[in-house]
């Protein structure tokens, strides 16, 4: 490592929570950021989005596309003094497991987070460390008779297939024993080349759960959720809702519980984790498990349902540069008990760019409204959602009963509407608009590049530190 200050390296930091890091790092541990960009043209687009990102907080931003990753770790390690990387959302997290192992720091063994990428090297671990915890076969299948073979061997009736490497609900299908060898041909066809993983498919409420792991892997759960499932563009399994379960819930306990011992199996320490659960006939079944913090922004929304007295970002934060214990974590339970919350997400039905949603103002004005999620700027272009990652907006609630939400939420569909010009004109106004944003950031990033550090693609033995004269900026 190179001698002076240490720093702490975040990759893609404009997506997901990187800028809480960068900032608590810098103001609470004295720890700048040294940021890496995989995609030029994101990072032009998005940082001026965050200007958090542009101040002194960060000690350099480079860009090293992921097929440079070797280099760019030799440049960190001629360069800088990485006390932390820091995995900040799921994308990033095989990058930073690398990394960390490769530059020696300490933080959770590298074999640990490797499973984490590896779904069933992940829930054989667990599987053979506590058998008790009942976790389902899980198998790897490349063709249709793997799946029937399969199936034939451990008696499934139903099937969930999936990305071995996946996260988001991305590529996920259901399958029962009577599948023809069309429907699953197409599926597999459409997958690619990803190696998918079968897993018996099991019915009952669908949940998940978030929290901390300390230095001795003792978790604790801050929140459990239900995901309300509804069926939408061909799929059944599109995210409606995500409701907050209260202790006075029996599932609460159950959950917890069965969370604790998986987390503990698992191997993880010093980590934040998210676990997807459902509760089959009254017993828990882990569906997945992150090493990570929970997505789609719901971080926040664990601070909220304890009076923001609980900060997960500095928690983990914490947990991220030292083994050391963090003291009592404030959670607020009767706050977290008190309240009816819930994640309301739409649905799109068809690929469009966006030039209208109306409904936002009188959304934001309900009594009811916490925040917006994911809230669409004219101009994005919006997929059809088929997954967690294509919902079109995603606004959360509270009130006192779940009653009064079912209501909100009701009205909150009724309310944003995607599109819905009746009249022509302003119709084709309004389309002509929606080009207009899109067209003022590529006049800025040509008239206003934002400066990186390139990373070249071989190995280099060194690069300069930004503070250097001989510091190397990327062309537009």
């Amino acid at each position: 490592m190179a001698a002076g200050p240490q720093e702490i390296f975040i990759q893609n930091p404009h997506h997901s929570y990187g800028k809480e890091y960068v900032r608590i790092f810098s103001r609470k541990h004295g720890l700048k950021a040294v940021c890496n960009y995989t995609d030029l043209r994101d990072a032009q687009v998005f940082l001026p989005r965050h200007p958090s990102l542009l101040s002194t907080d960060v000690q350099a931003s480079l860009f090293a596309p992921a097929d440079r990753l070797e280099s760019l770790i030799e440049v960190l390690r001629n360069s800088y003094n990485i006390a932390a990387a820091i995995p900040h959302n799921e994308i990033v997290l095989a990058a930073t497991v690398r990394i960390n192992e490769a530059l020696g720091l300490d933080w959770v063994p590298a074999a640990t987070m490797k499973r984490f990428r590896n779904k069933e090297s992940l829930k054989d671990y667990v599987r053979e460390n506590d058998p008790g915890l009942g976790i389902s076969p899980s198998v790897v299948v490349r063709s249709c008779q793997d799946v029937r073979d399969a199936m034939d061997r451990y008696g499934f009736d139903k099937v969930v297939l999936k990305p071995n490497d996946g996260w988001g609900n991305v590529g996920v299908g259901f399958f029962s024993a009577d599948a023809s060898d069309a429907e699953l041909g197409a599926f597999l066809d459409q997958v690619g080349e990803h190696e998918l993983l079968l897993e018996e498919f099991f019915g009952g409420r669908e949940f998940y759960s978030c929290g901390q792991a300390d230095a001795e892997g003792i978790a604790t759960t801050f929140a459990v959720f239900e995901t309300i499932k509804g069926e939408a563009n061909g799929r059944s399994n599109i995210d409606y809702e995500v409701r907050l379960v209260r202790r006075s819930d029996p599932a609460f306990d159950v959950l917890t519980r069965f969370t604790s011992g998986v987390v503990r199996a698992s191997g993880l320490i010093r980590s934040p984790f998210h676990v997807d659960l459902k509760l089959d006939d009254g017993e828990a079944k882990l569906i997945e498990m992150g090493a990570r913090m929970v997505g789609d922004s719901r971080a926040y929304d664990l601070n909220h349902v304890h009076g923001q007295k609980l900060d997960v970002f500095d928690l983990s934060a914490h947990y991220y540069i030292s083994s050391e214990p963090y003291g009592e974590i404030p959670l607020d339970w009767d706050r977290y008990d008190s309240r009816a919350f819930r994640s309301v997400q739409g649905i799109n039905y068809e690929r469009q760019r966006l030039y209208s949603l109306a409904g936002s103002t009188a959304v934001e004005a309900l009594p009811q409204f916490v925040r917006w999620a994911h809230q669409p700027e004219v101009g994005d272009m919006l997929p059809v959602t088929e997954d967690l990652l294509s919902a079109p907006w995603q606004v959360t609630v509270e009130g006192q009963t779940e009653d009064e939400l079912d209501d909100v939420s009701r009205r909150i569909r009724r309310l944003l509407r995607i599109n819905h010009v009746a009249n022509g004109v302003k119709r084709t106004i309004l389309k002509a608009r929606s080009m207009i944003p899109g067209a003022v950031r590529l006049m800025k990033i040509r008239t206003h590049p934002v400066s990186l550090i390139e990373v070249p693609p071989d190995q280099p033995r060194a690069l300069a530190h930004p503070s250097s004269p001989a510091t190397a900026e990327v062309a537009e």
